[in-house]
């Protein structure tokens, strides 16, 4: 391999070229069209003219120079031939009148020879002068058995300004020649090149046979190459092109961060206008949260019912047989119909809370959409049925639990068991008497309607008067109390369960967050992305900047 300092320098760059352009395919940020070509352009094989007469051995001198083989059948064709790596094409007209050959493994060479400009036609030489011109260097091999040679000089004269001075002298096979001959030759060759090209080009002894000077004209064609301002030219061309793409990629990186910014500012005023639209909704329940009391005035007259039933003559009568739990049962009945007010209360609260989250999503979804550029989420039904069912059972066991905490109860218990004591003791007087009577009257006495049968009947009715009349004047007693009570819980059942109901509400406008949630991953997810590239776009710039000190 030729020039390997610049062509490892090149490599290496376009090594960072690919890593910037897959940094420009993340960021989203445009390559410029022409790029590909300052690519191609550096990546073009170095052209090696070998201009000398037939049979010179140009073919060879080439191998050695570069050290690759070539196929001999077809290095004796005459006119203009160009040999390049079999990957390597080019497509151009003024090249159909050369002959082409393919050649495996030509480490990033191509070689270009002819002979005699004089016996080629004019689309022949046209393409021997396009080749030269694009040539990295030309190699004018000049026989040492005959340096003289007419033919020869006349083709360097005809096609030296081609090569715009990119060329030297080769006096060839130096091997026919004494050792003593060939510094008169060398001179000889000198003074021939500045009277017919009006130049002093660097020239070389050379022999196949002589490696050593095979090697010193190497190291001349490597320090030439290295040094060729066109292919540095080329090669900076693609830094500064490279450098371009990536501050640009930079600047679109930073903008995406801004913009990602930007955009989880603008999500976090939209969220905080739900928690605003929430607490405005909260403000309202609040300003109505007396509503909650009503609801025992509502059930009042049911409670009044089924209380005057319990406490009635016919309802005490039943009550004698039982534990006397007159005033659990009022209390269960008391938590059964707040219950079903309360769930009535809370789904007709949760169904107009559910219309009006509806309503502030579809008002705030559009602007989503347009800023942020993504599939912001429909209004969850399902989310917001779930937590209305929620918010519904949890306000009526509330209720419930409510109405227990304030022992309403308690203030009738005393009553009721005192009650419940003495109409057991006049029942159970009452079947006292009955049973003496009856039995006085079939078994002892021949007489059943017997004077002490009759008086016993007797003081068992009048018991029984009695036992009406006290369950009657102690029903109004208990109606009083336990009512007088009831009057006073409408404030304390609003106390008990105003704060959990406003902090079941806040609970409720949770739903909001799984809608969300499709746009935090989205901006959590670029976030994650910009994060690398940041890096990595600063890691290329320093070994940009190290490739640039080091070329």
């Amino acid at each position: 391999m030729i020039a390997t300092r610049l062509t490892e320098s090149r490599d290496e760059l376009l090594e960072l070229v690919r890593y910037v352009r897959g940094l420009a395919r993340e960021s989203s940020t445009e390559v410029d069209s022409g790029d590909d070509a300052l690519i191609e352009q550096s990546q073009r094989p170095f052209r090696i003219a070998v201009v000398g007469p037939r049979e010179v051995g140009k073919t060879s001198f080439f191998e050695q120079l570069v050290s690759c083989k070539f196929d001999k059948a077809w290095a004796r064709a005459g006119g203009v031939m160009i040999v390049r790596d079999i990957g390597h094409r080019v497509f151009v007209d003024y090249e159909k009148a050369c002959k082409i050959h393919y050649q495996s493994r030509m480490r990033g060479v191509e070689l270009v020879e002819f002979s005699d400009l004089a016996k080629m036609d004019s689309v022949q030489r046209l393409a021997a002068e396009k080749l030269l011109r694009g040539a990295d260097f030309t190699f004018y091999l000049i026989s040492a058995e005959n340096p003289w040679d007419a033919p020869t000089w006349n083709t360097i004269s005809d096609s030296f300004a081609w090569t715009e001075e990119k060329a030297a002298l080769v006096l060839h096979k130096t091997d026919t020649r004494l050792e003593k001959d060939l510094g008169i030759l060398q001179q000889h060759m000198r003074e021939l090149c500045a009277k017919k090209l009006k130049a002093v080009l660097p020239d070389f002894a050379t022999s196949l046979k002589r490696p050593n000077s095979i090697q010193l004209l190497r190291e001349f064609l490597d320090d030439t190459l290295e040094r060729s301002r066109e292919r540095r030219r080329s090669v900076r061309m693609v830094y500064d092109s490279c450098y371009a793409l990536l501050r640009r990629c930079e600047q679109a990186v930073d903008d995406q961060v801004r913009e990602l910014k930007g955009d989880q500012e603008f999500l976090q005023s939209v969220e905080a206008q739900v928690v605003r639209f929430r607490e405005q909704k909260i403000t309202e329940v609040q300003d109505r949260i007396g509503e909650l009391g009503g609801l025992m005035d509502t059930i009042e007259p049911k409670v009044y019912r089924y209380m005057a039933w319990r406490t009635g003559v016919l309802g005490s009568m039943v009550s004698v047989f039982g534990n006397g739990s007159l005033a659990m049962k009022v209390e269960s009945y008391l938590c059964k119909k707040l219950q079903e007010e309360a769930t009535d209360y809370a789904q007709e609260e949760a169904s107009k809370m559910i219309d009006q989250c509806r309503e502030e999503w579809h008002t705030m979804r559009p602007s989503l959409q347009q800023r942020l550029s993504v599939d912001v989420a429909e209004f969850d039904e399902d989310t917001f049925a779930d937590l209305g069912e929620e918010f519904i059972e949890s306000s009526a066991a509330a209720v419930s639990q409510a109405v227990v905490s304030m022992r309403l109860r308690g203030s009738v218990d005393s009553l009721v068991h005192r009650r419940h004591r003495i109409q057991q003791r006049i029942a159970q007087l009452v079947l006292l008497l009955l049973f003496l009577g009856l039995t006085w009257g079939a078994f002892v006495s021949e007489n059943p309607f017997h004077l002490f049968t009759q008086i016993t009947l007797g003081l068992a009715v009048v018991l029984m008067l009695v036992g009406a009349v006290y369950a009657k004047r102690s029903q109004e007693e208990l109606m009083e109390v336990f009512f007088e009570a009831y009057d006073t819980t409408a404030g304390s059942l609003t106390m008990g369960v105003g704060e959990a109901h406003l902090d079941r509400m806040r609970v409720f406008f949770t739903g909001f967050t799984p809608m969300f949630e499709s746009t935090r991953k989205h901006i959590a997810r670029e976030q994650q992305s910009l994060g690398p590239l940041e890096k990595v776009a600063a890691n290329l710039y320093l070994r940009l900047r190290s490739w640039e000190s080091s070329f």
